[in-house]
């Protein structure tokens, strides 16, 4: 699926995308219906318990009377936020559903025991600074998708490989371009991630190394196919990135809208987005850039639903599930990796 389109492309899509979130947001009231949750329920009574504390995400403050159930077994939590439930199953995978009043529906796909204390879970409140159309567009690619995909959020802190020799001219990408998109990666990763992952290692060649997990190899090209400015893969362990680097390209409001020192630089500036795992919005100039000194650093709001993601294990689901298999949501992506390609800005 192509991305950050030419103004005629988008409004194709942008089109496309605000009639596919009516229609979404249409069920945003099946946050109360439990059984529509794909997380499998052990059935009939068991010998285990298990209790803890249900929180607010945003503040960790204590949420009393939500609902919490497991295997049919239902609780509801008292001032504090604590729960305890009796007579669930005690061994094995199960799914535990919160439900409180102005927060969405959580699903917590957790391992099972004879007697398991100390549980935290945080729920999402459905109001500011939370948008459950920026979230569903931003980490769910609700804009451009024909429906909601699972989140591609990293497991490990990225490394970045610079290939130092442009594809088509031969030229060699200069020392201070290279820093400063090291600059940008360095807050972009930190920022992007919720503060839970840093760049591990940058890294320069003539040559692209072998791909492997943990890394991003970033490319230059005279011409990328189509005319874009940049393409990067989504979300994952590993991954690549492709820039545009021609000097005979203009920097002007289409290759670099927030004046930064280069276009390669602005372009660079949106891609790592795409490299953490996210997608276009509906204001792609003020959600998936870093702004007009390029420096890496994401507004209030990106940074509040990228930690949101973060938060989560991979493959998270909307509203707000966890994968089913536990195992699965840390083991290495290996499938295709999407990519996406970059055009004009305005």
């Amino acid at each position: 699926m192509s991305s950050l389109l030419s103004l005629r492309r988008r409004k194709i899509h942008a089109a496309a995308g605000v009639a596919g979130l009516v229609v979404l947001c249409a069920s945003c009231d099946g946050y109360s219906t439990p059984g529509a949750l794909p997380i499998p329920t052990p059935g009939g009574q068991g010998s285990g318990s298990l209790s803890g504390t249900i929180v607010g995400q945003s503040d960790g403050s204590p949420v009393a009377n939500a609902t919490v159930t497991l295997a049919g077994v239902a609780g509801t939590t008292d001032p504090q936020g604590g729960f305890a439930l009796n007579g669930v199953p005690d061994s094995g995978a199960g799914g535990l559903t919160v439900q409180a009043q102005g927060h969405l529906l959580r699903g917590v796909a957790l391992e099972l025991a004879p007697s398991r204390t100390g549980l935290r879970v945080d729920i999402i409140r459905d109001a500011a600074p939370f948008s459950l159309p920026f979230y569903r567009a931003f980490v769910r690619n609700g804009l451009e998708s024909a429906s909601l995909l699972e989140t591609r959020r990293w497991t490990m802190d990225p490394s970045f490989f610079f290939v130092t020799t442009v594809v088509g001219s031969g030229l060699t990408v200069p020392d201070e371009l290279l820093a400063q998109i090291e600059a940008n990666f360095t807050q972009s990763v930190i920022d992007l991630t919720g503060g839970r992952h840093e760049v591990a290692a940058f890294q320069r060649g003539p040559e692209a190394p072998e791909p492997q997990e943990g890394w991003v190899i970033v490319s230059f090209a005279e011409e990328l196919f189509g005319g874009a400015l940049g393409r990067s893969s989504v979300g994952g362990n590993m991954g690549t990135i492709a820039l545009r680097f021609d000097p005979g390209v203009p920097s002007n409001s289409s290759t670099n809208p927030h004046g930064c020192s280069s276009y390669p630089l602005a372009v660079a500036d949106h891609e790592i987005t795409h490299t953490l795992g996210f997608w276009h919005t509906f204001d792609v100039l003020n959600d998936t850039f870093s702004g007009p000194s390029c420096s890496g650093a994401r507004p209030e709001h990106v940074r509040y639903h990228a930690d949101l993601m973060y938060s989560r294990p991979r493959g998270n689901r909307d509203p707000d599930i966890d994968p089913v298999d536990l195992l699965q949501s840390q083991a290495p992506i290996s499938a295709k990796p999407t990519i996406v390609s970059c055009y004009a800005f305005r």
